[in-house]
């Protein structure tokens, strides 16, 4: 349930998308610029760093609404899952595109004000007992698909606002947001569950999603003029001169198969999460904020020490490695049982340990696929890489919900740990796994 594995997946967007004309390489050049006394950056970070936070609360009572208010079965918290995971399918490869030929901010702040006009329609139409399945699918759609583009959005302003000299620091203090919301966000997002139930929650989420709004629309800013359309390849060409280069190149193929099954078995796992915390475990939301929050730490443990891990022990077994620790705390997650202190105590250990794992695997993927393949065929390759981790996500959310329907919530559970054991078996049995240094392969 928590939504690093999801941000792994579908957070590829090219750093084309600014739109400013700023890249890694170029903002070397310039000495530090300080964003501390910067008023619309601060007013940006600001209110993304609010959207965030109600983010967090929404992730967690759009599926308790569901699985508490309408007593929904697995394949129903399947579909939900998926709905929330199908624009990425469906938007993500031409979200780019759209957005380059648009000013960003307002974007953001349409996307801020659907946002929450999607999330107060369910406490309306729960306080009308009119709150059904349908609509929540409905409402996890339309904020995935405004995830989605304001995420776009905010990741081609930022260089804007920041300047060549301030991205660096501007990018920190973003990851920093990220991190905070995600530890605090789901303690805080359970607690309001507990004490206000799902739906009324959903209002703390709209509330923040108006106040980035507001924010938003007090920053001045001049944006470069938009892409136009004429020029740019289409997406499915490139899905298929992408899709010979993966074929080809033997360590994109073997990762890009390991990723997606990875992605797979996450995806069913967390599609039933919480049906088997509060069902099977009968852990309280309050009890499933708090555990979230704890393993927002290992997530960012995962991240931080992802290249660390691949220098200490090279970037094939740190690959292998982490793949089996996701495994290994899915599978002590599927396991978790005894007296309710018990069962609290050990999810809140299982589930960082696989929180840790699925960004560092991330890492340690992206890690070896920049050192071992040149960047004119990463580049080519970056389309149907990105497509099937997308479409990997719809898919296990379905397969989750259809096995928990079928053969019961522990047992899903089990089946997606068994699941999570194939890429670090499939990647050991690979050439990946003899790959130390950084050296590149003559492979045109």
């Amino acid at each position: 349930m928590t939504s690093v594995p999801a941000a792994a997946a579908g957070a590829d967007i090219p750093a084309a998308a600014g739109g400013a004309g700023f890249t890694q390489a170029s903002t070397g050049a310039w000495p530090p610029r300080r964003l501390r006394h910067d008023r619309p950056f601060l007013t940006f970070w600001t209110g993304q760093t609010v959207s965030m936070a109600g983010g967090q609360v929404g992730f967690l009572a759009i599926p308790l609404a569901a699985v508490l208010i309408l007593d929904a079965h697995a394949w129903q918290a399947g579909l939900l899952a998926a709905a929330g995971r199908l624009p990425y399918l469906v938007f993500g490869p031409h979200a780019v595109g759209w957005v380059t030929r648009v000013p960003r901010r307002p974007v953001l702040i349409h996307t801020a004000l659907a946002r929450a006009t999607a999330l107060a329609s369910v406490p309306v139409a729960a306080a009308l007992g009119l709150l059904t399945i349908e609509q929540l699918y409905a409402v996890a759609f339309i904020v995935g698909t405004l995830a989605l583009f304001s995420g776009t959005a905010s990741q081609a302003l930022l260089p804007v606002l920041a300047g060549p000299r301030g991205l660096a620091e501007a990018t920190g203090r973003f990851e920093m947001s990220r991190t905070f919301t995600g530890m605090a966000g789901p303690s805080a997002g359970g607690a309001l569950i507990q004490t206000l139930t799902a739906p009324l929650a959903l209002l703390a989420d709209g509330i923040c999603s108006l106040i980035a709004a507001a924010l938003l629309a007090g920053v001045r800013v001049h944006e470069a003029k938009p892409v136009p359309s004429a020029g740019r390849p289409p997406v499915w060409p490139q899905f298929r001169t992408g899709l010979t280069v993966v074929r080809r190149h033997p360590m994109l193929r073997w990762t890009a198969i390991a990723s997606a099954t990875s992605h797979l078995f996450t995806h069913a796992l967390l599609a039933i999460v919480l049906l088997y915390l509060v069902r099977t475990l009968q852990l309280s939301p309050a009890m499933i904020g708090i555990m979230l929050g704890i393993s927002g730490v290992g997530a960012l443990l995962g991240a931080a020490s992802g290249l660390g891990l691949a220098r200490s022990v090279g970037l094939g077994p740190a690959l292998v490695l982490s793949a089996g620790v996701t495994a290994a705390g899915a599978l002590l997650l599927a396991l978790a049982s005894g007296p309710p202190q018990i069962r609290l105590a050990w999810v809140s250990l299982a589930y960082p340990i696989f929180a840790f794992g699925c960004p560092a695997f991330t890492v340690a993927v992206i890690s070896l696929r920049r050192a071992l393949a040149p960047d004119r065929l990463l580049v080519r390759a970056a389309v149907p890489m990105r497509l099937l981790a997308w479409s990997t996500m719809p898919l296990g959310a379905l397969l989750g919900g259809a096995l928990g329907e079928w053969v019961g919530l522990r047992e899903t559970m089990l089946i997606a740990s068994a699941g999570l054991l194939l890429p670090p078996l499939l990647l050991a049995l690979s050439p990946v796994r003899t790959v130390r240094s950084t050296a590149r392969p003559r492979i045109t």
